[in-house]
């Protein structure tokens, strides 16, 4: 499996109202190389992740970056490296705006949300 079919597959969130963002930060390594911006029927901070194939795991960099944007309240979730591992992100996140929204008293609709 290449990461450009781990890639399509998180972009599934798009569906949701979630913005998906590929990062190239060639000035900044470690950095992580997606940043999911929140639904506005569910404001949160953006949250980042690397993906990864299947047989890859973080560089050292990458986990001292990741652990640093923790410490500063960043949402950094685990790399993923499968369909399943995406999959699971997508249900975390949609369930999490779900709850927020109906707390907030929203709910979900597309024309709510802006696609870029």
């Amino acid at each position: 499996m290449l990461e450009s079919e781990i890639e399509r597959r998180l972009k599934k969130l798009e569906d949701y109202g979630f913005d998906v963002l590929k990062l190239r930060t060639p000035a900044n390594n470690g950095v992580m190389d997606r940043m999911i911006l929140w639904p506005t029927y569910a404001p949160n901070p953006p949250t980042f992740i690397e993906l990864k194939r299947p047989d890859a795991k973080l560089r050292k960099l990458q986990e001292e970056v990741s652990k640093k944007w923790k410490q500063r309240g960043c949402d950094v979730q685990p790399f993923c490296s499968t369909l399943d591992e995406v999959d699971a992100l997508i249900h975390r996140l949609r369930m999490k705006a779900e709850r927020q929204a109906q707390s907030n008293g929203n709910a979900y609709s597309e024309a709510n949300d802006i696609h870029l």
